[in-house]
């Protein structure tokens, strides 16, 4: 008889039922057909935005900006914005516009964003040369990155930096590592004795049991370690007057052992 009960419910309780079961379904279906009205109708808003965005006249470029720059040769940055100058401003691609930017030889890194309603403004971030390196008989200033940046030559009198000599000729492993070896170098002497960075013409690399720098004016050439340390040169510069004094005109002045100056000359007094 337990099994039986279903039959045994009154009429009046599945109309109950019935009655909630409409209510939840309208419930339910008028909450979601208001929200597919709202996205159709958001879609269609959307639509006639971005064509009337890419339409207009208002959003079309008139000017391509620049921070403040130094080295970059002007002229090629103008005739690079002038390739997007009228177009709409929604439609220029400005991750592929950043890459082609740094394509150019003294731009390190560079920042495109839009100034509506016309305008893009470029931050760069240039590449600062450090030394000159010879290469196939012309000579070509690098920046910390060893990255060649431009001929010496064009550049006219604008800048002094030592040389890095004594590379191999060949592209390659060897080539690079000396490259570094005369960066880490430069480096370190920019940074604890600008002045005396300032006075030197020429690192030669070729020896690799030494680096050797060499001034101008007939100053004696320093010999420091191989690997970009300094040596004994910070007791050196300390004496060097009183070394002048007894020894005018060195021939070398060794700064590679510890503890140690060793000078070669053959004027002593």
């Amino acid at each position: 008889m337990v099994g039986e009960t279903r039959f045994l419910r009154r009429n009046g309780n599945l109309k109950v039922r019935r009655q909630r079961r409409r209510r939840g379904i309208f419930r339910w279906f008028l909450p979601a057909l208001i929200l597919l009205i709202g996205i159709g109708g958001g879609g269609l808003f959307m639509a006639h935005a971005r064509s009337y965005l890419a339409g207009s006249d208002l959003f079309r470029i008139r000017q391509v900006t620049f921070q403040e720059h130094r080295s970059s040769p002007t002229e090629e940055l103008q005739e690079f914005a002038r390739n997007v100058l009228s177009r709409n401003i929604f439609e220029v691609d400005l991750a592929n516009f950043q890459k082609r930017l740094v394509e150019y030889r003294w731009i390190r890194r560079a920042r495109v964003r839009r100034i509506l309603p016309d305008t893009l403004h470029i931050t760069l971030q240039e590449r600062t040369p450090v030394a000159i390196v010879p290469f196939e008989g012309r000579r070509h200033l690098i920046d910390p990155e060893g990255v060649m940046i431009e001929l010496f030559e064009a550049k006219g009198a604008g800048g002094v930096y030592p040389v890095l000599d004594g590379l191999p000729a060949r592209i390659g492993k060897a080539r690079r590592l000396a490259t570094l070896r005369g960066l880490r170098l430069v480096r370190e002497l920019g940074s604890r004795y600008p002045e005396l960075l300032k006075q030197v013409e020429r690192i030669d690399l070729k020896n690799p049991k030494a680096t050797d720098l060499y001034f101008g004016g007939g100053a004696a050439p320093l010999r420091l370690p191989p690997q970009g340390s300094l040596g004994t040169l910070p007791a050196y510069l300390l004496i060097r007057d009183r070394i002048a004094q007894r020894i005018p005109s060195p021939d070398r002045i060794d700064l590679r052992w510890e503890e140690q100056i060793s000078v070669t000359s053959s004027n002593w007094r």
